[in-house]
């Protein structure tokens, strides 16, 4: 099993970001910093009312929650 690296990860989210997807993402600025200074991202998906907070990766061991937030 392969995981994302941090890297892959930001070349995916930015290919979201910039892509004309059918329910376009959108990265606004960075909510914080981490204690190591990496930022805590903020992204949103279409345009409706209703709102849903998915959040992975708050641990940094716990990277299985990234992967299925991705897929």
């Amino acid at each position: 099993m392969l995981f994302i690296t941090y890297d892959k990860l930001n070349k995916y989210l930015y290919e979201l970001t910039h892509n004309n997807y059918k329910n376009k993402v959108t990265k606004h600025p960075a909510i914080a910093f981490s204690p190591c200074g990496f930022p805590i991202e903020h992204y949103s998906i279409g345009h409706g009312h209703k709102h849903l907070v998915v959040i992975a990766g708050t641990h940094g061991t716990e990277i299985i929650g990234i992967d299925f937030v991705l897929k």
